[in-house]
């Protein structure tokens, strides 16, 4: 069964509603949760089990996984997820066996020991890569940080990032410009967009024989358009450009293939919509062990003996980090994977469009200002960005979109954020105040009619 249900047959629609909420109706392994979840995964002797058949299916069963608070709802995995039973359940136990004796499984244990060879594998095998082409980080901005800030840029070296990049990627850039004279080129991205097309031709008429590196978004924060990264990476390697992706809005949502994607550089996160511990992320090089494009390890124990060890070696040595977190986020990844990789990331997409489709219903198109509708579903994501008005200019009153985001939270329990974006570079005022609304596999429908039942009233 396709699990995929046109935008078309969504709108009123209780019976496709129903199939949103439960998914295909096969039995589950289990029935006793939390006492036979952790006898399931022993079994598997964490590995990822990619290549067995996926028996989650019951969208309700999944969600009652997730320990979240039965007096919220909860629309805000963009900022941060929400750790299953079963991570919880790993991330715990590897917290105790670590208090158990530290230095065994600071230096010895082969899952929780610092070279994190065992995580790193499987962390590289969920992303399509293998193990020394990845190091695991903190979060995305600490490997951002790493590849920005161990380039070896030069003065007047040029930089392209889009107009809605995170602060992640432009702090460490301006800390470039200050020190070493470099320069970021920013390329605005319409609002509205019909064709991948359109964002690869805008990063192209930025490109100068200065352009050293082109730095993107897979889904922006501010919208969640879902830009084609492949296709920008192409275009930087055709002008010897160095890519970089801040991947922190597509782990654990988008099925992710380093070697499809080309790209030079991707940093990510473990703690969205992965749903794994905070303080777990992801940084990819690719051809590692070659380290063609002369990254310094600005934060290691071992440079200095670069002969000796990789980069990603020397990154993965940078002191005591949080490695049963590591362990736990391999946790994740598993479920992910049994769940299945493209039938969340259709969950996802199911779930927005019927958000999307209650923005319109309620306040017209011009209230949303995400990508929507089938012929625009590679620009889409888990992430809706709305004004809850009919009025166009509520979108610049920064003090409506906010007391509606503090509303929600303090007197509804409806957590969602709001986020803001200049629209030209060039001009810093009149900008952009939305709210963002994020779909992860653990709503339901049910969360979405919540949310803009109580805006109706509201806004």
């Amino acid at each position: 069964m396709n699990l995929a249900i046109s935008v078309h047959h969504l709108k009123k629609n209780k019976h496709h509603k129903t199939q949103i909420k439960q998914g295909m109706k096969t039995e589950f392994p289990f029935t006793d949760l939390h006492a036979n979840i952790e006898e399931y995964y022993e079994k598997t002797d964490h590995k990822i089990r990619a290549d067995q058949p996926h028996k989650f299916t019951n969208w309700e069963e999944i969600r009652s996984y997730y320990p979240l608070d039965k007096d919220i709802v909860y629309l805000n995995s963009g900022t941060e997820g929400s750790m299953p039973v079963q991570v919880l359940s790993e991330y715990n136990d590897y917290l105790h066996k670590w208090a158990s004796n530290p230095s065994y499984y600071f230096a010895f244990n082969k899952i929780t020991q610092d070279w994190q060879k065992v995580n790193r594998a499987k962390v590289a095998e969920f992303i399509s890569t293998t193990e020394e082409n990845l190091c695991i980080t903190s979060n995305t901005t600490e490997g951002l940080g790493m590849v920005i800030m161990g380039l070896p840029f030069e003065e007047g070296d040029e930089v392209i990032v889009s107009l809605q990049a995170y602060p992640s990627l432009i702090s460490p850039l301006n800390v470039l410009c200050k020190t070493r004279k470099i320069k970021y080129k920013i390329v605005p991205l319409p609002t509205y967009l019909d064709t991948k097309q359109e964002i690869v031709d805008a990063f192209a008429a930025a490109i100068t024989p200065k352009t050293k590196a082109i730095c993107v978004s897979h889904i922006t924060y501010t919208t969640g358009l879902r830009l084609p990264v492949k296709e920008i990476c192409d275009l930087a390697r055709k002008h010897n450009a160095i890519s970089l992706i801040d991947g922190a809005h597509a782990t654990g949502m988008i099925p992710l293939d380093m070697e499809q994607i080309g790209c030079d550089f991707y940093a990510a996160a473990g703690h969205k919509w992965l749903n794994g511990p905070p303080g777990t992320g992801i940084l990819y090089i690719r051809e590692a062990l070659k380290n063609e494009h002369k990254l310094l390890p600005i934060l290691s124990e071992l440079y200095g003996f670069e002969n000796t060890y990789s980069i990603t070696d020397m990154l993965q040595i940078r002191g005591c980090n949080n490695t049963p977190g590591y362990t736990a986020l391999c946790g994740a990844i598993r479920l992910n994977t049994d769940i299945g990789k493209e039938r969340i990331l259709n969950r996802i997409l199911e779930l927005n469009d019927y958000a999307k489709e209650r923005i319109i219903e309620e306040w017209g198109e011009n209230a949303l200002i995400s990508p929507f509708g089938s012929d625009k579903r590679d620009l889409c994501s888990g992430i809706a960005s709305f004004i809850p008005s009919r009025d166009y200019n509520k979108r610049f009153d920064e003090a409506f979109i906010t007391g509606l985001s503090s509303e929600l939270i303090n007197n509804y329990n409806i957590w969602i954020r709001y986020i803001n974006f200049v629209n030209d570079p060039s001009v810093t005022e009149n900008k952009t105040w939305a709210l963002r609304v994020s779909t992860n596999l653990f709503n339901n429908t049910d969360d979405i009619d919540k949310l803009f039942d109580t805006l109706v009233k509201i806004a």
